[in-house]
Protein backbone atom coordinates (compact mmCIF):
# COMPACT_ATOMS: atom_id res chain seq x y z
CA UNK A 1 0.00 0.00 0.00
CA UNK A 2 1.47 3.36 -0.98
CA UNK A 3 1.69 6.34 1.35
CA UNK A 4 -1.42 8.08 -0.01
CA UNK A 5 -3.54 4.94 0.34
CA UNK A 6 -2.16 4.37 3.84
CA UNK A 7 -3.07 7.84 5.01
CA UNK A 8 -6.54 7.51 3.46
CA UNK A 9 -6.99 4.18 5.26
CA UNK A 10 -5.99 5.73 8.58
CA UNK A 11 -8.41 8.63 8.07
CA UNK A 12 -11.21 6.19 7.22
CA UNK A 13 -10.48 4.11 10.33
CA UNK A 14 -10.46 7.24 12.50
CA UNK A 15 -13.82 8.29 11.11
CA UNK A 16 -15.30 4.88 11.87
CA UNK A 17 -13.89 4.88 15.40
CA UNK A 18 -15.07 8.47 15.92
CA UNK A 19 -18.65 7.34 15.22
CA UNK A 20 -18.59 5.14 18.31
CA UNK A 21 -20.47 6.21 21.38
CA UNK A 22 -18.67 8.67 23.63
CA UNK A 23 -18.17 6.12 26.40
CA UNK A 24 -16.51 3.65 24.01
CA UNK A 25 -14.21 6.32 22.62
CA UNK A 26 -13.26 7.57 26.07
CA UNK A 27 -12.61 4.03 27.33
CA UNK A 28 -10.26 3.43 24.41
CA UNK A 29 -8.48 6.75 25.04
CA UNK A 30 -8.05 6.00 28.75
CA UNK A 31 -6.65 2.55 28.02
CA UNK A 32 -4.14 3.94 25.52
CA UNK A 33 -3.10 6.64 28.00
CA UNK A 34 -2.71 4.01 30.73
CA UNK A 35 -0.57 1.87 28.44
CA UNK A 36 1.71 4.79 27.67
CA UNK A 37 1.96 5.70 31.37
CA UNK A 38 2.79 2.13 32.40
CA UNK A 39 5.44 1.96 29.67
CA UNK A 40 7.03 5.21 30.91
CA UNK A 41 6.93 3.95 34.51
CA UNK A 42 8.62 0.67 33.51
CA UNK A 43 11.31 2.50 31.56
CA UNK A 44 11.93 4.91 34.44
CA UNK A 45 12.13 2.13 37.01
CA UNK A 46 14.52 0.15 34.81
CA UNK A 47 16.77 3.22 34.48
CA UNK A 48 16.71 3.85 38.22
CA UNK A 49 17.43 0.21 39.02
CA UNK A 50 20.34 -0.05 36.60
CA UNK A 51 21.88 3.27 37.64
CA UNK A 52 21.60 2.65 41.40
CA UNK A 53 22.28 -1.06 41.48
CA UNK A 54 25.32 -2.16 39.58
CA UNK A 55 24.46 -5.67 40.68
CA UNK A 56 21.16 -7.50 40.20
CA UNK A 57 18.04 -5.57 41.27
CA UNK A 58 16.55 -6.41 44.66
CA UNK A 59 13.50 -8.61 45.06
CA UNK A 60 11.12 -5.74 45.86
CA UNK A 61 12.20 -3.83 42.75
CA UNK A 62 11.67 -6.92 40.62
CA UNK A 63 8.21 -7.41 42.11
CA UNK A 64 7.29 -3.79 41.33
CA UNK A 65 8.70 -4.07 37.83
CA UNK A 66 6.74 -7.26 37.15
CA UNK A 67 3.57 -5.70 38.55
CA UNK A 68 3.95 -2.74 36.20
CA UNK A 69 4.55 -5.14 33.30
CA UNK A 70 1.38 -7.05 34.18
CA UNK A 71 -0.61 -3.83 34.27
CA UNK A 72 0.85 -2.79 30.92
CA UNK A 73 -0.05 -6.17 29.45
CA UNK A 74 -3.58 -5.89 30.82
CA UNK A 75 -4.03 -2.40 29.37
CA UNK A 76 -2.65 -3.43 25.95
CA UNK A 77 -4.89 -6.48 25.94
CA UNK A 78 -7.94 -4.33 26.69
CA UNK A 79 -7.09 -1.88 23.89
CA UNK A 80 -6.76 -4.81 21.50
CA UNK A 81 -10.10 -6.25 22.63
CA UNK A 82 -11.82 -2.88 22.22
CA UNK A 83 -10.46 -2.56 18.69
CA UNK A 84 -11.51 -6.13 17.82
CA UNK A 85 -15.02 -5.30 19.07
CA UNK A 86 -15.08 -2.20 16.87
CA UNK A 87 -13.93 -4.33 13.94
CA UNK A 88 -16.70 -6.89 14.58
CA UNK A 89 -19.26 -4.07 14.67
CA UNK A 90 -17.93 -2.65 11.40
CA UNK A 91 -17.98 -6.03 9.68
CA UNK A 92 -21.47 -6.81 10.98
CA UNK A 93 -22.80 -3.47 9.75
CA UNK A 94 -21.30 -4.12 6.30
CA UNK A 95 -22.85 -7.58 6.04
CA UNK A 96 -25.46 -7.75 3.32
CA UNK A 97 -24.29 -4.47 1.82
CA UNK A 98 -22.13 -3.89 -1.19
CA UNK A 99 -18.51 -3.98 -0.09
CA UNK A 100 -16.92 -0.57 -0.40
CA UNK A 101 -13.19 -0.09 -0.51
CA UNK A 102 -13.19 2.53 2.24
CA UNK A 103 -14.67 0.29 4.92
CA UNK A 104 -12.55 -2.66 3.78
CA UNK A 105 -9.36 -0.63 4.06
CA UNK A 106 -10.50 0.86 7.39
CA UNK A 107 -11.18 -2.66 8.68
CA UNK A 108 -7.63 -3.66 7.76
CA UNK A 109 -6.21 -0.67 9.65
CA UNK A 110 -8.30 -1.42 12.73
CA UNK A 111 -7.23 -5.07 12.58
CA UNK A 112 -3.56 -4.09 12.27
CA UNK A 113 -3.94 -1.76 15.23
CA UNK A 114 -5.62 -4.46 17.34
CA UNK A 115 -2.85 -6.92 16.48
CA UNK A 116 -0.23 -4.30 17.40
CA UNK A 117 -1.75 -3.76 20.86
CA UNK A 118 -2.15 -7.48 21.47
CA UNK A 119 1.48 -8.06 20.43
CA UNK A 120 2.58 -5.36 22.88
CA UNK A 121 0.64 -7.12 25.61
CA UNK A 122 2.33 -10.41 24.69
CA UNK A 123 5.76 -8.82 25.06
CA UNK A 124 4.85 -7.40 28.44
CA UNK A 125 3.50 -10.70 29.78
CA UNK A 126 6.55 -12.54 28.40
CA UNK A 127 8.83 -10.11 30.24
CA UNK A 128 7.20 -10.82 33.60
CA UNK A 129 6.70 -14.55 32.93
CA UNK A 130 2.91 -14.37 33.46
CA UNK A 131 1.96 -17.58 31.67
CA UNK A 132 -1.75 -17.50 32.49
CA UNK A 133 -2.29 -14.04 31.03
CA UNK A 134 0.03 -14.91 28.15
CA UNK A 135 -2.28 -17.80 27.23
CA UNK A 136 -5.38 -15.61 27.53
CA UNK A 137 -3.85 -12.92 25.36
CA UNK A 138 -2.89 -15.47 22.73
CA UNK A 139 -6.55 -16.52 22.63
CA UNK A 140 -7.50 -12.89 21.99
CA UNK A 141 -4.85 -12.67 19.29
CA UNK A 142 -6.29 -15.77 17.64
CA UNK A 143 -9.59 -13.92 17.22
CA UNK A 144 -7.90 -11.55 14.83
Amino acid sequence: MNAKKSSEAIVAARKILAKQRLLQRERRNVLVAASISYHHAITSLQCIVTSLDQKAPTYDKLVLLNLLRQRLGDACNEVGKVLLAALRTLLASNQGRKKDDVSQVAAEVILDSAEFWLAQGLESFKACHDMRNLALLRCNLCQS
